[in-house]
């Protein structure tokens, strides 16, 4: 097993989770679209749990903002189950 994992991910949820004190990784890719960040496993772990969260939080109400969030974690989320096999082995 590898000691990093690269994964490619919308960027919303990506900026909010670092402006939160989370596991950044490293970009190493960015594009308007996406950026591939390579996590170490603890790191990607902290990001996919955090993804999860806020992909199942619609009690925001009608905040647009927030509910632009909710849906860029929805989407990571969705990213890194096609990218990873371990995270759902391990969920």
């Amino acid at each position: 097993m590898s000691d990093t994992i690269t994964v490619t991910v919308p960027p919303r949820f990506y900026w909010d989770h670092v402006e939160r004190d989370c596991s950044e990784g490293v970009i190493v890719k960015r594009t308007k679209k996406a950026l591939t960040i390579m996590f170490t496993h603890e790191e990607l772990r902290d990001f996919y749990t955090d993804a999860e969260h806020y992909s199942h939080s619609w009690q925001f109400g009608n905040d647009p903002w927030m509910r632009g969030l909710c849906n860029s974690a929805k989407a990571t989320f969705k990213a890194l189950n096609e990218q990873v096999e371990w995270i759902e082995q391990e969920s």
